[in-house]
Formats: structure tokens, sequence, C-alpha cells
């Protein structure tokens, strides 16, 4: 019985003039106090805690019909408690009056028929329960009247066939399909596929004990196939992008996550996938390990023009530098452009920018300050001749001081 309602009034067994036990309910930090009082006497008291555990109980609750009420004064559910637990039919209503559930309990635990209604009237939910597990076949319906899922429950767990249908365009029409899977004892298992509603395919998808089966894809609305993922080995790549043309975009490897369904393995792989992308030609942009910051890219000729390769974990915990990680990026004529290094002994962060020429143009050390726990950065800028001309100084990214070299030495 939901533990939201301020009271509930319990009639009592005939003989005492307008008997009333009321409910009052406190939530301290998640858990939940229940206490019943029949007057100023408290007769019982149910603590539970934050998983709806029950955790401590004194007293008895009479056996009779119970009310509850919403803050406007109408009725919120009514039950029945029989040896201090719900038993038999519990109605719970809308604010409005019009019902919201018919529930069925035995010694506390739901057991039998549950239905649930949408504020209009019609349907929402149809099932079983036995001992307070779900049970049989399982219909969700939308507010239109059109069936939206069809499952079914054994022993409290999803199993056999599990189909969604979108909402059909005419009130109670039951629109085209959404989904169809299969369940095995609450896990996912078998064939499965997901559509748009012009019908064609969005995922299709093997499943065996809940985890991907050796293959799995997704489609756009045209069906032209966005990316692939089909193992063949420890050493093979399995995770396939493709660009809106159908070429291979991308190959990687990557490790599935811990359930079949396909959007929990796109964005697995996506952010921690290692391998290629590529040119339309085909050729290597990009090569990356899927540890952290860690990368190669290459022109459409195959010159190499950046390399990074791990995290600095000063910068990433301060967030402040513009590239985090240590390596290289180069010039078209194969000179390096940019060389990040990290000093693990001095805790000293180095960035140098050069010229085609191979002249040093600018140079920035940022360093963590151990006893104020924060950053200085100090950058010096040079001429082509190699001259220092200015130097510019930041703590935490604010710039104190600033100007010609021969100001700041």
């Amino acid at each position: 019985m939901p533990g939201k309602f301020i009271f509930i009034v319990m009639l009592l067994a005939p003989g005492r003039a307008f008997p009333e036990v009321v409910l009052r309910v406190s939530e301290t930090d998640g858990a939940v106090s229940r206490a019943f009082y029949d007057g100023d006497t408290r007769v019982a008291l149910e603590v539970y805690d934050k998983m709806g555990v029950l955790t401590a109980k004194t007293g008895k609750i009479p056996d009779g019909p119970v009310k509850t009420y919403h803050d406007n004064g109408k009725t919120a559910t009514e039950s029945a408690y029989l040896n201090q637990k719900m038993n038999g039919e519990m109605l719970e209503y809308y604010k409005s009056g019009a019902l919201r559930g018919r529930l069925n309990f035995k010694a506390g635990k739901l057991h039998g028929a549950y239905t649930l209604f949408h504020d209009s009237g019609g349907v929402f939910v149809e099932m079983s329960f036995v001992n307070g597990a779900p049970e049989g076949g399982r219909k969700v319906y939308y507010q239109s009247g059109a069936l939206e899922v069809e499952s079914s429950f054994r022993k409290g767990a999803p199993d056999g066939a599990w189909l969604e249908y979108f909402d059909g365009d005419a009130a109670g029409a039951r629109g085209p399909e959404r989904a169809e899977v299969f369940y095995k004892k609450g896990r996912l298992e078998g064939a499965g596929t997901e559509y748009y509603r012009n019908g064609l395919v969005k995922y299709e998808f093997r499943c065996r004990r809940g985890l991907v089966d050796g293959y799995a894809a997704r489609f756009s609305e045209e069906g032209k196939k966005m990316w692939e993922y089909r193992p063949a080995g420890k050493k093979k790549l399995g995770f396939v992008r493709f660009d809106r043309s159908g070429r291979k975009a991308r190959e990687a490897e990557c490790v599935p996550p811990t359930h079949c369904y396909p959007i929990y393995l796109e964005v697995g792989c996506m952010y921690k996938e290692r391998g290629y992308e590529y040119y339309e030609s085909g050729k290597i942009k990009r090569e990356s390990s899927g540890q952290g910051y860690d990368f190669k890219d290459y022109d459409e000729n195959g010159r190499l023009m950046n390399d990074f390769h791990d995290f600095n974990p000063l910068f990433v915990k301060y967030a402040t530098a513009a590239v985090y990680g240590l390596g290289a990026s180069y010039h078209e004529n194969g000179k390096p452009r940019l060389v990040l290094s990290y000093d693990e002994r001095r805790k000293v962060y180095t960035r140098k920018s050069y010229s085609p020429g191979g002249v040093l143009i600018s140079e920035c050390n940022e360093a963590e300050n151990d006893e104020c726990r924060c950053l200085k950065k100090i950058c010096r800028e040079y001429s082509p001749s190699g001259e220092l001309l200015r130097i510019d100084t930041y703590h935490n990214d604010e710039m104190i001081n600033t100007g010609p070299a021969f100001l700041n030495r």
C-alpha cells in the first residue's frame, strides 16, 4: 500500500461508536515509518528501510477494511487487513475519483488479477501475480486503447515472446510492430528485432543467455546499415561503423556490455572501441587503442599528423589544459608542430609549439602546487630568430602577470 498518504481510516468491528484508526506516515533518510493510531493510542508501528524491507514492527494492526485519502479529501485506496497483513481486493483511485487500479493480495503479497487503468478510464495494464511474483500473460495499452506490449512471465521473470507495437492511427487500432524479442528465464535468448514505424528494421541481433551471440546491427530509417558487430575470433576486429554511402568508416574492437540489447552494445562500443577510422579512399584516418587519450591521425597520403598517448592524471583531475595527454602533432613536412610532455617527478606539464622550420615559437609549463592544491602556468613566446619576446604567468587559469620579457625577468 502506498506510503505517501497522510492518513488511513480503518473501519473496525461493529459495537464501537464511530471507530477510527489513523495511519500516520513519516520518512527520514529514505526510511518509512507507518504508525497506526486508535484515537491517541498507537496500536501498531511498521518501519521500512530505503529498499522497502520491513525492519521493525510493534503492536497489532486490527483486522478489517482500510481506507486512505488524498490531500483533497477523496478516497485514495480501499483495502482490508487480515492477521496484520493486507488481504483481498484493493482499489486505488486518482485524485479525480476515477479508478486507478484493481489489485488482489494474499497474506500481504500481490496474488491474483492485477489491473491498472488510465485516468481516462481505459485499461493500462492487465496481468496476474502469484505470491508476489508476476505470472502468466501481461498486456499494456496506450491511452487510445491500442495494444502497446504483449509479454509473459514465469516465476517472476520474463519468459517467452515479448512483442511491442506503435500506437495505432485510429482510436483502439493496433499500430505496426515495434519490437520482437524472446526471453528465457528472464534473459534475452535467440533472434531479436526492433523496427521503425515505416516497417524497416532498426536493430537486429542474436542473444544467448542474455549476452550478444555473434551478431548485432543497426540500420537507418532508409534501410542503410549504420554499424555492425560480428566478432570473428580474439584477434579479429568486430565492431564496424559505416558512413551514409554504406562505406566502412571505422573498424574497431570493443568489449560488449553485460546485456544483449543493441543500445547497450552501441554505447559501450562507441566509447570504448579500439581500431581504425577510414577515409573514403579506404586509407587509415585514425588508429586508436581505446585506452584513454591514445591515438594516431594520418592524412590521406599516409603521413603521421598526430600521435598522442596516455592521460596526464594531473590535468585530467583539474581539467584546465587545452589538450590532455602526451604526444605530438606534425606539420605537412613531417616536422613537429606541437609537442606535449609530462615530468612525473616534478609534476610539470610542458607544451611546445614549433614553426614548419623547426623553430620554437611558444612554450608553456604548468605545475601543481602541493601546498595550495592549485595550478601555476608560465608561457613564453619567441621570435622566429629565437629571441624571447614575452612571458605570461597564470594562477588557476587567471592571468596574474603579462608583458614583454624584459619586464618579467
